[in-house]
C-alpha cells in the first residue's frame, strides 16, 4: 500500500527569501516609477497651459482684438524647481 502524499507547503526560509527578493526589487524600481510619474504630471501641466493659452487667443479673436490685448504668440518657459531627467 502506498503512503498518501503529504503536501507540507513552503518552508519559512523559502518565504523569507522570496520576500527579501521582492523588497530589493521594490527598492530599486520605486524611485524610477516616481520619476516617471513626475515627468508625466509635468507634461500634463504644460499641455493644460498651452490649451488655456490657445483658448484665450481664440476668445480674443472671436470678441474684439482691439479691446483685449494678449501677446501674438503664447510662449511657455517652465523651469521646474527639481530637475527631472
Amino acid at each position: 500500500m502506498k503512503k498518501p502524499y503529504r503536501n507540507s507547503g513552503f518552508s519559512l526560509v523559502e518565504l523569507i527569501v522570496v520576500i527579501a527578493i521582492m523588497a530589493v526589487l521594490v527598492g530599486v524600481l520605486a524611485p524610477q516609477f516616481i520619476k516617471f510619474v513626475e515627468k508625466s504630471r509635468m507634461s500634463a501641466d504644460i499641455q493644460n497651459i498651452e490649451t488655456l493659452c490657445h483658448t484665450v487667443e481664440t476668445f480674443a479673436a472671436d470678441v474684439d482684438r482691439h479691446r483685449i490685448t494678449i501677446p501674438h504668440e503664447c510662449q511657455i518657459d517652465l523651469f521646474p524647481a527639481v530637475n527631472i531627467l
